[in-house]
């Protein structure tokens, strides 16, 4: 049920009317969730194809949301994707997780100053789309197996306005490795992001570059 009126813990299923269509979320709100004091949200991004509730089955957030008292939306994207970089379909989805972010901050206290976004794939090269076109929005994305990659990503000019911090997670098989690790490079490049010594993770197979 759509329970936009009725903020509470648990899980909702909300919808929102944006661009003339109705589009849908689910929301996962923790057992201490209070709607009169500003939450920390995370808008978590599907992979495609999918939906909202594959990824809330996927990656394990809403244990992490309980711990630490933060609102966590899984957006659905039409036809199960999202109109990202280099794919899918043609729906205003930055306006759509816009609109979205409006809708929690307004109906139940999330904290505009401390919006993020995260996605795998699809979702991921979403979570870069939206950080430069709604700059301003979101703090900080943390993408897993996404880029900023595409003809959009090309042009000099595609950089958020405003600070954006940016976590990438990058498997070292993905076959398309080599362009997000180009994609990330020329985001430091255009944003002046200045280097800086980064210590050894420890873990096997995992490198680290700031």
């Amino acid at each position: 049920a759509d329970r936009a009126a009725e903020p509470a813990p648990g899980d909702h299923r909300l919808t929102l009317t944006h661009d003339g269509k109705e589009r849908t979320y689910l929301l996962h709100a923790p057992p201490t969730y209070d709607r009169t004091k500003p939450s920390p949200l995370v808008v978590a991004l599907h992979y495609y194809p999918g939906e909202g509730s594959s990824m809330q089955e996927m990656i394990g957030l809403d244990a992490i949301a309980d711990r630490e008292n933060v609102l966590v939306a899984y957006p659905d994207g039409l036809a199960r994707g999202f109109n990202a970089l280099t794919c899918c379909g043609t729906a205003d989805d930055v306006g759509f997780l816009t609109a979205l972010t409006e809708q929690l901050v307004s109906g139940w206290g999330a904290d505009p100053d401390r919006v993020y976004l995260t996605g795998i794939s699809n979702g991921g090269d979403m979570s870069f789309r939206a950080a430069v076109e709604a700059a301003g929005v979101f703090a900080a994305i943390g993408v897993v197996s996404g880029g900023y990659i595409g003809p959009s990503a090309e042009q000099d000019d595609y950089v958020p306005k405003q600070p954006v911090s940016v976590i990438t997670f990058i498997g070292g098989q993905d076959r398309y490795f080599d362009a997000f690790r180009s994609g990330v490079q020329t985001w430091q490049r255009r944003l002046d992001c200045r280097p800086t010594p980064v210590e050894p993770t420890g873990a096997p197979g995992v490198t680290r570059t700031d």
